[in-house]
């Protein structure tokens, strides 16, 4: 560096060298960033953005819910209508062992499979009472068919 003064190329005073040019350009966007007006601009578009933000992710977590909790319902109201199948093929066979047990008696023990087999289905299902109820009236229908 012989020859220079201040880091300047000789006969290139005060102007803006090649290394110094970052340097300036620092300093005047450091001082614009400090300008009130560039400052309300900043806050302006920073609003805006994490509305957008708050936004997207108030929509996305509605619909997530929405779903998940529709799933639900559905899996509850699948298992209602099984149940209700379980119920009405109970009822059913039920009710043709009673009116056959009106005409004659029980002369083939394996028509009863018809009605202990949804028995034995609703037992991981079904509710204590309704499975006590549903025994209680199998044991009934086998005293009124059942040969004496």
């Amino acid at each position: 560096m012989s020859g220079q003064q201040g880091g300047h190329p000789p006969g290139v005073r005060g102007a803006f060298c090649e290394r110094e040019l970052p340097r300036a350009l620092q300093r005047r966007l450091a001082a614009a960033a400090m300008a009130p007006a560039t400052q309300s601009a900043s806050i302006t578009a920073l609003a805006a953005i994490a509305g957008s933000v708050v936004g997207g992710l108030a929509s996305f977590l509605t619909t997530f819910f929405t779903q998940r909790n529709q799933a639900h319902r559905d899996l509850l109201s699948r298992d209602m209508a099984h149940r209700e199948e379980l119920y009405s093929q109970f009822i059913k066979e039920a009710a043709n062992l009673y009116a056959d047990s009106l005409d004659k008696k029980l002369e083939n023990p394996a028509s009863l499979i018809g009605m202990y087999s949804p028995i034995g289905l609703m037992r991981p299902i079904a509710a204590g009472k309704v499975l006590l109820a549903g025994k209680k009236s199998g044991t009934f229908l086998i005293s009124i068919v059942a040969p004496r």
